[in-house]
């Protein structure tokens, strides 16, 4: 379910080039990871307010208890 609330992100939302979210194998307090791709940082801010994305977080919510979030800029 959750992983094909992802999937109708990419394409749909200017500037996300690659999305996919999966089970975290570390130990730790996190059971799922959300990884996004952007071309650009600048991106990132109208993709927080993109209906789709605001859309895939109401789904997701009842699995959700805590959420961490990280942004980075990779070479």
């Amino acid at each position: 379910m959750m992983s094909d609330s992802v999937k109708n992100l990419v394409g749909k939302i200017p500037g996300l080039i690659k999305a996919e979210i999966g089970e975290n194998f570390a130990d730790s307090d996190c059971d799922f990871v959300f990884y996004a791709e952007f071309e650009r940082m600048e991106n990132i801010p109208s993709f927080q307010v993109h209906p789709l994305h605001i859309a895939h977080k109401e789904r997701s919510a009842p699995y959700v208890k805590t959420r961490f979030v990280a942004d980075y800029v990779s070479e």
